[in-house]
């Protein structure tokens, strides 16, 4: 912003959300910051510092974020800007039937934030210089004032039950609903669509990644081709800028990194399933990259690029980071993935690559009768940490024992006594869908690695 017109920013923010890297990046631009994730400290510092642009997290864990508007329109003329940093579809959906007229859809960065308050000031200039407008604004203004003064003999008391509320609801506990049932419906659709053969079944401890009957479509990658630069390029150029200048702290979330990714340690993978394609789609980088945010660049683009189908399912997974092994990460993309793209930002490059798995050993299968998660003997490790709970069917009394606690190690001994008594399925609950994911995950990356490292020995 030019000397002369700095502006005060006001961020509401989810409590498990990080803003810190954005708020850096906007002050470094000489915009004043402040932020607040208790709804009415938040309230009671916007009061005091009257700011220019209010954002308010959608996805904000108290309810009552939605009454605020209304508080603040009552003691000051303002813009308001909703936003959300999770991706997950119902918190999209509240953002976008807010009934705000400014939102801001995830992923958030500085520059996104710096273009929509430019875009606005200008917006605010233009009507200002036009007579018309400023007829019409003048009028619109003077009405809000009118119904303000109307409410303004109850506006006091309505403003201390609202603040005793945000008392009473602050110093509860926030609780994240899932509904397993729905999610169990979906996992039950892809299962019934794609039943594994007793072959296909084993393949979490074989090689399968990379199928060629089950490779991407040449319209696919043309699709993604045509809206890579503006859905990845541009967003991911914006994040990486927005984390340049910060500097993170012990308890801030991991950050991934690689010094070079001709010796690449580490990737972000998200898990896709789609009746056009599945497999793992990996990104590799060599600048700073925030997971939350990379995590909402690649479900849009994803989503953007995949036929809709008439089903409301999740097509990706939450993601998680993977070892990579000190292998060349363009070289080993070349080889295996389906589709590969490089970006290159201040000399830093960012892979991203797609590699395909059969279908049929993508979709998680359950029990038939309840809603557990299928987990081979075949497929645990012996003498390993098991990162989900392992549970014992016993059909005779219809239930479920806990046979081993998540982290726990489970012995070769272990092992073969469940083959002695046949017993080749232990079972997980769906709270654990997403390590179950990462654990099959991270095995069939890793014998892909081992395999072009067989390779490259022989080169």
């Amino acid at each position: 912003m030019s000397e002369g017109t700095q502006k005060t920013l006001f961020f509401i923010k989810n409590p498990s959300a990080n803003l810190s890297a954005i708020e850096l990046y906007l002050k470094k631009r000489d915009f004043n910051v402040f932020s607040e994730s208790d709804l009415k400290t938040a309230l009671l510092e916007i009061m005091k510092i009257s700011p220019d642009y209010i954002f308010l997290a959608w996805d904000h864990p108290n309810e009552r974020i939605v009454n605020i508007p209304k508080y603040i329109l009552q003691s000051m003329m303002t813009t308001m800007i909703a936003y959300c940093t999770s991706n997950e579809k119902i918190q999209i959906r509240k953002l976008q039937g807010s009934g705000q007229t400014h939102k801001l859809f995830p992923p958030l960065s500085g520059p996104a934030i710096q273009r929509l308050i430019s875009k606005l000031e200008k917006e605010n200039l233009a009507n200002s210089a036009d007579p018309v407008a400023k007829k019409t604004n003048s009028s619109n203004m003077q009405n809000q004032s009118d119904m303000i003064q109307v409410k303004s003999s109850d506006k006091n008391k309505d403003l201390d039950q609202f603040m005793n509320s945000l008392s009473e609801t602050e110093s509860k506990p926030s609780e994240i609903y899932i509904d397993k049932g729905l999610r169990a419906k979906e996992l039950r659709n892809k299962q019934n669509i794609t039943k594994p053969s007793n072959l296909l079944y084993l393949a979490p401890v074989q090689d399968i990644v990379s199928s060629t009957e089950h490779k991407m479509s040449e319209s696919l990658q043309k699709k993604l081709d045509q809206k890579f630069d503006e859905q990845i390029k541009l967003p991911l150029e914006e994040l990486i800028e927005t984390l340049k200048d910060h500097e993170y702290s012990a308890n801030e979330p991991s950050i991934l990194k690689n010094e070079t990714l001709t010796i690449a340690k580490y990737g972000y993978c998200v898990v896709v399933e789609h009746k056009n394609w599945n497999g793992y789609l990996i990104v590799a980088s060599e600048s700073d990259v925030d997971p939350v945010s990379l995590e909402s660049v690649l479900t849009n683009w994803i989503n953007e690029n995949l036929e809709d189908s008439n089903e409301d399912v999740s097509v990706l997974s939450h993601g998680f980071e993977v070892s990579l092994s000190d292998i060349s990460y363009e070289i080993f993309s070349e080889k295996f993935a389906d589709y590969t793209k490089t970006l290159t930002l201040n000399d830093k490059k960012t892979v991203l690559s797609f590699f395909s798995v059969t279908p049929e050993m993508m979709h998680l299968q359950l029990h038939d009768d309840h809603d557990m998660i299928e987990i081979l003997t075949a497929e645990i490790p012996i003498s390993l940490p098991v990162p989900f709970d392992l549970h014992l069917y016993l059909p005779e009394n219809r239930k479920f024992i806990l046979y081993s606690k998540k982290d726990s190690l489970v012995a070769n001994i272990q092992i073969d006594r469940l083959k002695e008594k046949k017993v080749d399925k232990l079972y997980s609950s769906l709270d654990f869908e997403n390590k179950v994911q990462k654990f099959r995950a991270e095995k069939r990356i890793s014998r892909l690695i081992e395999k072009f490292k067989d390779v490259q020995k022989n080169i």
